[in-house]
């Protein structure tokens, strides 16, 4: 096999495991101290991975060069972005959280057209409808009714995580900086702002679980898979077929959802989550 397939498969591996490794986190830990924690162990590891590259002195250059614009993005991603995404898996089932949150390409063709001034085609239109339709589906759960009820705040939670991520990418590739040391600079600027934010006395009742669960998020969601899909990208000879294998996650992540977490897989999400990966394929397959 490619060495650009195994590092792609094993990024697609660590992706697949996160709305799991989310919820068990947040079962007796809070949303802020989920994400200080996270941030910190993955500040730790690409640290670690710089240091091993013998970069660090690069990390130090970079953060006094970029200061300003790190310190936006860090705001953005981790701060604000894991902020809600965490505060849409505590209100709603993981496997909605998972598929409405994958709906933040099709946001983010959208947001392009307001901050890039790029052209919405037609078939833009068109699969923004089939992906937002699945979002409904997947988020009422085939009851319309719970849609504008309880699962509301969860869903809304959701879909601004997506316009985060959305507007996150369209900063960071304007920045156009080294991508891992400005993800490195980035979590090492969201700990001392993350920190404060936590009760740190509530943590002592927090159980191993969710504590162990939290720093496998740093670790892994936000870091290693980081660096292996940049590696798959980087070692790709045909990149779009790596990328396309990121449709595999989504759905592996269900059978974890499943297993670990006790979830009942509902119709509504396999329905609604191809819908949502459909349009997003169907998007991208587009010729410029």
């Amino acid at each position: 096999m490619p060495v650009a397939y195994r590092y792609a498969l094993l990024t697609i591996a660590m992706w697949s495991t996160s709305a799991t490794a989310f919820k068990l986190s947040l079962a007796s830990l809070s949303v802020t101290a989920v994400l200080a924690i996270a941030a910190t162990s993955s500040s730790v590891l690409l640290l670690t991975i710089l240091a091993w590259q013998g970069r660090l002195k690069d990390l130090r250059l970079f953060v006094v060069q970029h200061w300003k614009t790190t310190l936006g993005l860090a705001l953005l991603n981790p701060v604000l972005y894991y902020l809600v995404l965490f505060r849409a898996y505590d209100e709603l089932l993981a496997q909605q959280a998972q598929a409405i949150n994958y709906s933040w390409a099709i946001c983010l063709s959208l947001l392009s057209v307001f901050m890039l001034g790029q052209k919405l085609s037609s078939r833009d239109i068109y699969a923004s409808v089939l992906a937002y339709v699945g979002v409904v589906v997947v988020a009422s759960g085939g009851d319309l009714a719970t849609l504008l009820g309880s699962n509301l705040p969860g869903v809304l939670w959701a879909l601004l995580s997506t316009l985060m991520w959305a507007f996150y990418w369209v900063y960071s590739s304007r920045a156009k900086l080294d991508p891992v040391l400005s993800l490195c600079a980035m979590f090492l600027f969201s700990v001392p702002i993350l920190w404060p934010l936590v009760d740190v006395s509530a943590m002592l009742s927090a159980s191993a679980t969710s504590l162990a669960a939290s720093v496998y998020v740093g670790l892994f969601e936000m870091g290693a898979s980081f660096v292996t899909w940049l590696l798959a990208m980087q070692t790709a000879k045909h990149v779009s077929r790596i990328a396309n294998l990121i449709f595999l996650s989504p759905f592996i992540s269900l059978l974890w959802i499943n297993g670990v977490l006790g979830e009942q897989v509902l119709p509504s999400t396999l329905v609604g989550l191809a819908m949502i990966l459909l349009a997003t394929l169907w998007q991208q397959t587009q010729k410029n």
